[in-house]
């Protein structure tokens, strides 16, 4: 992102913003009932197994309570 300063004497000042990308996707994956896509703003829970990590998240189409695949 980048931001223009402007002073009231006229003088110009720039500065260079930088915001952390996230690093994880946005989506979850689908929902196992009904395939719809379940975004991380439905995690509920995500928790590290041996098999790797894993979540919960509510569908936001039929509401139930899953594990994204």
């Amino acid at each position: 992102m980048y931001l223009r300063v402007l002073r009231g004497s006229g003088a110009r000042c720039s500065h260079t913003l930088s915001f952390p990308m996230p690093s994880q996707s946005p989506t979850l994956g689908d929902c196992p009932n009904c395939h719809t896509d379940i975004s991380r703003h439905s995690l509920l829970i995500e928790y590290d197994t041996t098999d790797g990590p894993a979540a919960y998240a509510e569908c936001p189409d039929c509401r139930d309570v899953v594990h994204p695949t």
